[in-house]
Order: structure tokens, then sequence, then C-alpha cells
């Protein structure tokens, strides 16, 4: 799977001994000199039936940071959240592996804050509010990421911004994906 060119064992080490630092090493070193090894090495690994078994286990993990998220989201604005919409449920999927969920800091209260100043009628417009005030409590060399990448799902297409004095812009060749779902919910959230 990994070739001799990927430096496996060094990986290996530094997997069994927890050792991030070398892990992020690793992977900054092998997709500065050997981005087609790292790609053939991972996509390898992805078809591996154990290894999507353990993507999708982990994955599904995130699932209760997103009830939770919609919870708060229904609590502060109960009659936009009747039905979730396939858009705010994979902007919010994404906001806690990135970011945990709502609840930091001061967050929930900034959200409501607006929206008693906004007064959203739409899931989307509680969405988009949700997400900007979460990405302003992220470290600053995060909150622009954390703001585009959600403002990107929510829109489905590229997006620009600047947040703490950071500007990044964010595209994704998937992004017609969401167009496709666009109106349709998710059952039983």
């Amino acid at each position: 799977m990994f070739t001799a060119n990927t430096d496996c064992q060094r990986l290996r080490s530094a997997l069994v001994r927890s050792d991030k630092a070398v892990q992020l090493a690793w992977a900054r070193e092998i997709l500065r000199t050997n981005r087609a090894g790292w790609k053939q090495a991972f996509n390898s690994l992805g078809s591996e039936q154990e290894f999507q078994e353990i993507q999708l286990r982990e994955a599904a993990s995130y699932h209760s940071n997103v009830q939770r998220c919609i919870r708060d989201m229904r609590a502060i604005s109960p009659s936009i959240m009747n039905e979730i919409s396939v858009l705010t449920y994979v902007a919010l999927y994404d906001l806690c592996v990135q970011q945990g969920g709502l609840e930091k800091g001061s967050t929930l209260l900034e959200i409501r804050s607006r929206v008693d100043s906004e007064t959203p009628l739409t899931q989307e417009h509680l969405l988009k509010i949700c997400v900007q005030e979460r990405a302003k409590s992220a470290s600053s060399r995060w909150a622009t990421d954390c703001l585009i990448r959600r403002m990107g799902i929510i829109q489905a297409a590229p997006y620009s911004a600047t947040l703490q004095g950071n500007t990044a812009n964010r595209n994704n060749t998937n992004f017609h994906l969401l167009g496709e779902v666009k109106g349709k919910h998710v059952c039983e959230l």
C-alpha cells in the first residue's frame, strides 16, 4: 500500500508513539516531496474494507454533536428548525468536525443576540448567523477558514472572507453536489 518513497516506517513509528509532531512533519514532507505517492498510498488504503469501516465509524461519531447543534438552534428559533435541510446538516457536520459545536464561550449568547436583532425567517439565515458567530470564537489563525468552509457549503459556491485580519478563499470541486440537495430535508432530526 505504502511505497518505499513514502517513508511508511517513520509514520508507523509516530502513530505507535502518538507523536503528533512527527506525524505532521511526515505529512508535510511527503506532500512537499511526493504528493503523487501520498495520494496513491491513501487511495489504496481507502479502498480497503477494514479502513472504510473505520472511516464510517469515525464519521458517525460526529452525529451526536450535530444533533446538539440542532437542539441549540431549535431552542433559539424553533419555528424555522422544524425540518432540517441537508445543507444545514452538512454545514453543522463540518462545523462539528472542525470546531466541536456551537457552545464555545459566549457563542450561543451572541447567536441569540443577533437572532433577536435580525429576526431570521429562514433556516439558512439562522445557520449563517450560527456559523459566523462560531467562526469568530475560533483562534485568529483558523477563524477565516472556519467561516469560508461553512459559507461555501451554505451557498454551494466558492466563498471569500476576511476575519480577524486574515483573508481566505474557499472553492471545492464538489460544491455542485450541494446544489443537488438544496431544498431537501434530513429525515427524523
